[in-house]
């Protein structure tokens, strides 16, 4: 008899990320991905938005000194969709990192929501 010990890859474990927000805005954003095949859930609890935050996006570097497409690159985008800015349907025909697009434009007060998007996922590599 032969007995494997079978040792679980630490890639392949859930993994989650958090963004706080503390200048104005306050509260934090959750993401967490149960294996690479789930769909990637966000979870939105921000207080004190005001009408002008609108959009809400992923790019693909991170925001250093302003969100602008010069130093971040723009949206995060590893299936090259061409944007449309509009909302979609179907997570698939947008940009993975435009969330506005796919969810709604984040407006006025006190936001607590939850999505999940089958596209966007904390596996694997960033290109």
């Amino acid at each position: 008899m032969v007995m494997l010990n079978m040792v679980t890859d630490p890639g392949l474990q859930p993994k989650s990320a958090k963004v706080v927000f503390n200048n104005g805005v306050s509260g934090d954003i959750r993401m967490t991905q149960s294996d690479y095949k789930s769909p990637l859930e966000i979870k939105l609890n921000l207080k004190d938005l005001t009408d002008s935050v609108g959009p809400w996006h992923i790019h693909r570097l991170p925001v250093v000194s302003d969100c602008s497409a010069n130093s971040t690159s723009g949206h995060y985008n590893p299936f090259a969709v061409s944007a449309t800015y509009k909302a979609c349907k179907d997570a698939a025909a947008c940009e993975a990192g435009d969330l506005s697009t796919k969810f709604g434009p984040l407006t006025g007060g006190d936001v607590q929501r939850a999505v999940t998007d089958p596209k966007l996922t904390l596996f694997g590599f960033n290109r």
